[in-house]
């Protein structure tokens, strides 16, 4: 159901502009640590810089999902729901408070002046990561929103770029809200923020769904998908 094409754009839409976001953060935060010796408003820039690529991308990529499952009878505006706005916010106050903690440590002893504590391909990876991880949760709240029941499966590149696990991972079925074997790791969506970092950092696998045949039944796993 999922227009793989679209959402591939749509992620390169959105991973340079969460770039530019986080890039501004850690230069102030650098400018900060020039100064005082420590980073100063951490926890509010991230906050601010989360709040902004991950309501963008719910709103934006929520729309799109809707129209995908309208032919299950999914009615609800995606983006208007309180629900989701609170999920949200629960979301990025949680990941702020991590990634302050992170670069505050990161960056206390000091280095040289001219040290990059936080390279341009970390944060690129950061963009990549938050902008799968947005589009994949807003795609599943979506899809646990619409009235009929349906499988989700797990999508993966196949490249030599993909771990093992997410090779591994490809065409697996479930119920909404049975999670993914990947790796060691049970993910309800690719980059699944609750899983361990080895299996979403910079993941570009995608969740896409299909309507059960048999309300109730569970389909047996293909495992690897050529």
């Amino acid at each position: 159901m999922i227009n793989e094409i679209a959402l591939f754009a749509f992620r390169a839409t959105w991973i340079p502009r969460a770039f530019a976001l986080f890039s501004d953060v850690v230069r102030e935060e650098q400018a900060d640590v020039a100064v005082r010796g420590r980073s100063g408003f951490a926890y509010q820039r991230w906050l601010a810089a989360l709040t902004t690529v991950w309501l963008g991308i719910a709103d934006g990529w929520g729309h799109v999902t809707v129209e995908a499952l309208a032919g299950v009878g999914l009615q609800k505006a995606f983006h208007q729901e309180e629900a989701v706005l609170a999920e949200i916010t629960e979301i990025v106050t949680q990941k702020s408070l991590l990634i302050t903690h992170a670069s505050e440590s990161a960056w206390l002893p000091l280095g040289p002046p001219d040290q990059e504590i936080w390279s341009a391909s970390r944060t690129i990876s950061m963009a990549q990561t938050e902008t799968v991880q947005a589009t994949g949760w807003t795609q599943h709240s979506v899809a646990t929103r619409a009235p009929a029941q349906m499988f989700k499966i797990w999508q993966s590149i196949i490249d030599d770029r993909t771990r093992i696990s997410h090779l591994d991972a490809n065409g697996q079925r479930r119920l909404l809200n049975d999670p993914f074997d990947v790796g060691s790791a049970a993910l309800q969506w690719p980059a699944d923020a609750g899983g361990p970092l080895a299996e979403i950092i910079n993941c570009r696998c995608w969740e896409d769904y299909e309507l059960a045949q048999a309300p109730g039944s569970v389909p047996a796993l293909p495992g690897f998908d050529l």
